[in-house]
């Protein structure tokens, strides 16, 4: 009795007392602190609006763990690995193209604006394959990219094949092909082709999609799309 008595006469820090929260995903469960979630996501801030004090709240503990049903917990393990990089591995091992995926999808879905920068920048630094880049772009709302991967897929010699014009939907595809086709009559079939103004084209083409997706639907005016422009993505 004497210790919970003076227990209750102390005061917890204001910056280094940390409330911990355990969630279930895919039968694995994550005890970490709530003060990440809490303080850079607008939806989980509302999570946290009731109390988790209590044996009864959920994600108090392993027996009554915030259930996350609709991701998989290697999605979740890697979010964790940026949002906690000192209790993983990710300061030494360089993560992949697969593991930012994760970080970005889920980053994006719960709104952690700081860490989708992060997986956005470590993806423009991989060599991703355009036709990847462009569905990530759809899927994440990654403007850049988006406008990066309709460009080079226009540009490109090969045409869509018919595996990719499924990947992107038939009437995106479509339009592709109109606009390569014009793109190509315009500049010309020959190796030193010039593509004057087909980012103003692309913009026009797709400008719903590109605004969409965050980009501004108007292309960079730094952005010259002259022989070397595939290289570059």
């Amino acid at each position: 009795m004497d210790n919970v008595a003076n227990s209750q006469k102390y005061v917890r820090d204001s910056l280094y007392y940390w409330d911990s929260v355990t969630f279930l995903v895919e039968g694995v469960l994550f005890k970490v602190p709530r003060r990440y979630f809490e303080k850079n996501s607008n939806i989980w801030s509302d999570v946290f609006t009731l109390p988790l004090g209590s044996n009864q709240a959920e994600g108090s503990s392993d027996e009554n763990p915030i259930r996350l049903e609709s991701i998989s917990s290697i999605d979740f393990q890697r979010l964790l690995m940026v949002m906690y990089p000192e209790n993983s591995l990710s300061q030494c091992v360089k993560m992949n193209q697969d593991q930012w995926v994760s970080v970005l999808k889920l980053s994006t879905m719960w709104g952690f604006d700081e860490i989708r920068k992060k997986a956005i920048a470590e993806l423009s630094k991989i060599n991703m394959d355009t036709l990847d880049k462009v569905v990530l772009a759809r899927s994440y709302s990654v403007g850049d990219w988006l406008y990066e991967g309709y460009t080079a897929l226009v540009k490109r010699e090969a045409s869509l094949s018919f595996e990719e014009a499924e990947r992107l939907g038939y009437e995106i595809a479509f339009r592709l092909c109109q606009r390569r086709e014009a793109a190509f009559r315009k500049a010309g079939f020959n190796l030193h082709r010039s593509f004057q103004g087909l980012g103003t084209e692309i913009c026009a083409t797709f400008r719903a999609e590109l605004i969409d997706a965050g980009h501004s639907g108007r292309p960079p005016q730094d952005f010259h799309l002259g022989a070397g422009f595939l290289e570059r993505l």
